[in-house]
């Protein structure tokens, strides 16, 4: 065999091996959590466009470097408990980098907001960013009133235990966009969580009290969070039982 045939075979040998490594491609890997940009959680929104009296545009922005078919963007409303979705695809190039999504909000109201990201090749994972809150300022607003507080314990729903002595420790958390201090009012009542509190409940400096509770009762409650300027925010109702 003469060194032209060597080479000819040599040369199509690497050809074959070139092309065999283009046409292979990486397997699909699962969805992975984006990562939420703007808003700025727990501020007032800075990408908010004013439309009327009423109504803002509000820009979101995350990321994601997996393969990711489409996004659901889930924004909910902490006072009213409205959510809306919306359905984005990424583009093409927005691999690794930022992710849009206008909306329309009211304005003078505190959202929470997060994204679900989904891959047709794996329909079965479709993993939840974090939760974000923000607070959209009306226009006349120089203070934005404090985000509804987050019921910590006990969980909605939740059957809990009373420690030795019948008591029980009720958690929440409050967040102020403007960094304010905040007193709360806890309500808590085995009616519907609406009736008036007793004076040891109000002008709350903490957050969390120790309160005195009746074995298999059911007690529903919220919190009412205030600033120092007046700003308020009352908390959705949850329940909760207590068992022996």
């Amino acid at each position: 065999m003469n060194s032209y045939i060597i080479l000819k075979k040599v040369f199509l040998l690497l050809i074959l091996l070139i092309l065999f490594g283009c046409s292979k491609g990486s397997d699909p890997t699962p969805p992975e959590p984006s990562i939420l940009s703007e808003p700025i959680n727990g501020e007032n929104c800075k990408t908010g466009d004013s439309i009327n009296d009423i109504e803002s545009s509000v820009q979101f922005s995350w990321s994601n470097t997996s393969e990711i078919s489409y996004h659901i963007l889930e924004i909910k409303n902490l006072e009213t408990g409205e959510q809306l979705s919306s359905r984005v695809i990424p583009n093409e190039d927005s691999k690794s980098k930022l992710i849009y999504s206008t909306v329309t909000l009211d304005k003078g109201y505190a959202y929470q907001w997060q994204v679900i990201s989904f891959s047709d090749n794996f329909p079965e994972n479709s993993p939840s960013s974090d939760i974000w809150r923000f607070y959209l300022q009306g226009d006349a607003e120089q203070n934005g009133a404090p985000f509804t507080a987050n019921l910590i314990s006990p969980q909605a729903g939740e059957a809990i235990s009373l420690n030795n002595n019948g008591y029980f420790n009720i958690m929440w958390e409050g967040v102020d966009p403007d960094g304010d201090s905040l007193i709360y009012t806890l309500y808590l009542d085995k009616i519907d969580g609406k009736q008036s509190p007793p004076e040891a409940f109000i002008n709350l400096g903490s957050e969390s009290i120790l309160v005195e509770l009746e074995l298999n009762e059911i007690y529903y409650w919220r919190v009412f969070s205030e600033d120092p300027y007046g700003n308020n925010s009352m908390s959705q109702i949850q329940s909760f039982r207590v068992i022996d």
